[in-house]
């Protein structure tokens, strides 16, 4: 998992919220 430390961080709280 160290692409995602990588890469900037993406809004989680937007795909769990997502159906």
């Amino acid at each position: 998992m160290i692409s995602l430390r990588s890469a900037p961080p993406i809004p989680s709280v937007h795909a769990r919220r997502s159906p």
